[in-house]
């Protein structure tokens, strides 16, 4: 299956909606795309139909941000929206907003059906350079972030030994080389995909919050389930993922849904 279906110029790509994340990488060679989702098995248009957010949203934001045109059908009517050569910001009214806000406009987000084809920007592929530092979750919950860091990632034990890492602690990870604070790991990067690593047995659930949430979102998850426990400072906020056994997971999502500013992503 060709999933790259155009090249309208040298950055600009019309893709399959149905694509996955990983068939899309490896056709796009020395390009990627500006915005990853945490799993390399989910389809370009479920991913947006999520929110976008993932991997590079720190500097990029969405992958709804960058759209410049897709075409879909909202209530089983076909249309296609935006133009081949710009963000759907500068194309009248950005309906990717709706599209990839599902938290918020749940209702009209499902008349939307699979978004067909999608034109957005790519990318040449840098070289990453990722740092680990063990610690505990105050040291995420620093404001601070470096100069020139793209990702910074909170794993607990679980999730560092997927990653082959050991012990809880900060990734981070950069695009300009001698401007990271720390060891430089080797081949971490490439597992980065978390999602698709989980054990069979362990569902997983999904929040978009804001930092002085996470604290109290860990503790809930450490008091319940002895899964994965990851935490991604994005643009607008922390993407929590955690893994557990489907009661724990029931327990864990029935408190951390009545805290304030916390959204559940996915959830349609």
């Amino acid at each position: 299956m060709n999933n790259i279906l155009k090249w309208i110029d040298t950055e600009i790509v019309e893709l399959n909606g149905d694509a996955t994340i990983s068939d899309v990488n490896a056709e796009l060679g020395e390009y990627c795309l500006p915005v990853e989702p945490l799993s390399a098995k989910k389809t370009i248009s479920r991913f947006v139909k999520e929110g976008g957010i993932g991997y590079n949203s720190l500097r990029n934001g969405t992958l709804g941000s960058s759209i410049f045109q897709l075409s879909s059908t909202f209530s089983g009517t076909k249309f296609t929206y935006g133009s081949k050569y710009k963000t759907l910001y500068n194309a009248g009214y950005p309906l990717h907003r709706i599209i990839e806000a599902p938290s918020f406009f749940k209702e009209m987000t499902q008349k939307f059906d699979q978004i067909e084809n999608i034109v957005l920007p790519v990318r040449k592929n840098k070289a990453v350079e990722l740092t680990f530092n063990n610690g505990q979750l105050d040291q995420f919950n620093q404001n601070h972030t470096p100069d020139h860091a793209s990702n910074i990632i909170f794993i607990n034990d679980f999730g560092a030994k997927l990653m082959g890492l050991e012990g809880e602690g900060v990734v981070t990870t950069y695009l300009r080389y001698n401007q990271t604070n720390g060891e430089i790991k080797k081949g971490i990067w490439e597992k980065r995909f978390l999602e698709d690593m989980i054990p069979d047995d362990h569902n997983t659930i999904k929040f978009l919050t804001m930092n002085s949430r996470v604290t109290e979102i860990y503790k809930v998850f450490n008091e319940n389930s002895k899964g994965l426990f990851f935490a991604l400072r994005v643009h607008k906020g922390i993407l929590v993922l955690m893994s557990g056994e489907k009661r724990q997971l029931d327990t864990i999502g029935e408190s951390i849904r009545s805290i304030p500013l916390t959204f559940e992503i996915g959830a349609l």
